[in-house]
């Protein structure tokens, strides 16, 4: 009976140890996974910063208000150059929603051959109503028909009108990122030491980057993606994505045919300064998957206290079955 007790008690000893190593692993990835998902969110943020930046001196700029083409042509080429690992194309479309000038040369031509005319879409109307810049969801262009980023800034200026000095509007300056410029973007800045996952979300749900590039541009409440994921996973992962989408931090434990990990989510935004006033937009939610893997360190530590622990029992076992050997011969 008292080797019976023993044994127990250095098996819930031994459990006891492993798993306050194995929760330590745990929490580890749980810190990981949120520092590294606030650095890579805050990378993308500054890009976005630079591009917003950009759009905000060409906006600016007397070649607006003077419809300069030649001149506006050199300017928003300079623009690309100095974020083309991360924009596609800076454009200027004027107040009646025509487009005008594009740092990509075809692109315009096939805009202004198809009549392309923006004045009714929300990247237009939204920064000419508000005065502020327009970070748009996922949207497909209607001149090449992929899938972009909008930014866009709106453009004003001092004119006479009438004898009486206004505030006319010249239209919005946009920078477009094409999802694949995202995903090469994010790509880069991952170290060739990472061991995890990392993904990209618009605020409506669509995939801006993932490792699976099959699943970019799809949406994470569609039938598609939703029909991917295993039945016990999609309760909890779509919990995790609904409380990412409100602009929150945090993270989420999965687990799936005993494998566990975690995924940390983080909002990408960016602080602009306007004018008179300071606002945040937000462009994504980036998330950061790692696995709960233990390091190994604390494997040596599990597997060292296992042997231990079964040596101690064996040596219990033993000692007792000779001292009910001997009970019994008396």
């Amino acid at each position: 009976m008292v080797g019976a007790v023993l044994s127990l008690a250095t098996v819930l000893s031994f459990s006891s140890t492993s798993a306050i190593i194995a929760n330590s692993s745990v929490n580890e990835a749980h810190s990981n996974a949120q520092i590294q998902a606030s650095d890579m969110s805050k990378i993308v943020s500054n890009k976005l910063a630079d591009v917003v930046h950009n759009l905000q001196v060409i906006s600016a700029s007397p070649v607006i208000s003077n419809r300069d083409v030649t001149n506006i042509d050199a300017i928003l080429s300079a623009a690309q150059d100095s974020t083309r690992d991360f924009t596609t194309t800076y454009s200027w479309v004027d107040a009646a929603g025509n487009p005008v000038a594009n740092s990509n040369a075809t692109i315009l031509a096939a805009a202004q051959k198809t009549a392309y005319n923006a004045s009714q879409q929300q990247l237009f109307l939204v920064p000419k109503q508000t005065g502020l810049v327009y970070l748009s969801a996922t949207i497909v262009s209607n001149v090449t028909g992929k899938q972009y980023l909008i930014v866009a800034q709106p453009s004003y200026s001092r004119q006479q009108v009438n004898g009486n000095e206004e505030e006319v509007f010249n239209g919005i300056v946009t920078a477009s990122v094409s999802l694949t410029s995202i995903g090469q973007y994010v790509n880069t800045q991952l170290s060739s030491n990472f061991q995890g996952s990392v993904g990209l979300l618009d605020p409506t749900g669509v995939i801006l980057y993932s490792a699976n590039e099959s699943y970019v541009g799809t949406n994470v409440f569609g039938s598609r993606f939703e029909a991917s994921l295993p039945s016990a996973f999609k309760q909890p992962f779509y919990s995790m994505i609904n409380q990412s989408l409100k602009g929150t931090t945090g993270f989420q434990d999965f687990s799936l045919n005993g494998a566990g990990g975690t995924f940390a989510y983080q909002p990408v935004s960016v602080v602009i300064n306007g004018g008179n006033q300071t606002y945040t937009r937000e462009a994504a939610i980036l998330f950061v998957g790692l696995p709960h893997v233990l390091a190994a360190d604390q494997a040596a530590q599990i597997a060292l206290q296992e042997s231990v622990s079964t040596a101690t029992i064996a040596g219990i076992g033993g000692a007792s079955a000779v001292a009910a050997l001997v009970v019994l011969r008396c």
